[in-house]
């Protein structure tokens, strides 16, 4: 029995064949009753292949979880998923802000 789904990182959107798999996965979603989580973070899917997912979604009750970071969606606070159709998936992990240099009164010592 499914429960988790781990595709995060693998450049699903960037495939000539992700139309296709948004439709498999809508399958899943739809059919598979025991499905907890899924990542399809950082894969690049544009609005058209988000907006698959998300009509799927739409149906499911089971779900407890999902990651859409870096691709063209975002979720509500209730959990929806809500496409961004003019915006570009951002590939990148979040970066933290570094320190470039240290202070200058630390240099001084």
């Amino acid at each position: 029995r499914l429960c988790h789904l781990e595709l995060g990182w693998n450049s699903l959107g960037h495939d000539p064949h992700a139309g296709r798999v948004a439709e498999a996965l809508a399958m899943v979603l739809s059919s598979c009753d025991g499905l907890l989580h899924l990542d399809i973070s950082y894969n690049g899917l544009d609005a058209k292949v988000c907006g698959v997912i998300a009509r799927a979604l739409a149906g499911n009750r089971t779900l407890w979880g999902i990651h859409v970071d870096g691709n063209a969606a975002v979720l509500d606070a209730d959990g929806f998923l809500h496409v961004l159709p003019e915006a570009r998936p951002a590939l990148e992990a979040p970066r933290t802000q570094q320190r470039v240099s240290k202070p200058a009164a630390a240099k001084a010592k």
